[in-house]
């Protein structure tokens, strides 16, 4: 069947790229630690008070790594009781304070 093939325009591009902003990540555990509040028992938490409560802003980056290098994370990560983010931003943040 020729012809039959849909063709992709750069509206429709730009209108799943605006979509796939909305959809939520997930975030590590790290930046969660960031903005813990602490409530009494019985206390709400108002939406404008969710409003200013704010995670560091991420940005997904897609690495290939050896399968030896990323089963060494994982078990590390298991062992620790960690994701592999987790330890990566930990290790990636150590090496950037070395190098200054």
């Amino acid at each position: 069947m020729t012809g039959s093939k849909k063709k992709t325009d750069a509206s429709s591009i730009l209108g799943a790229a605006r979509r796939a902003q909305d959809v939520p990540r997930p975030q590590s555990a790290e930046s969660h630690n960031h903005t813990s509040v602490e409530l009494q028992l019985g206390e709400t938490v108002t939406p404008q008070a969710r409003e200013t409560v704010t995670t560091p802003p991420e940005k997904r980056v897609n690495v290939a790594l050896r399968a030896s290098t990323h089963k060494a994370l994982k078990l590390q990560a298991v062992q620790q009781g960690r994701s592999v983010q987790d330890l990566v931003e930990e290790m990636a943040q150590a090496y950037l304070a070395e190098q200054h």
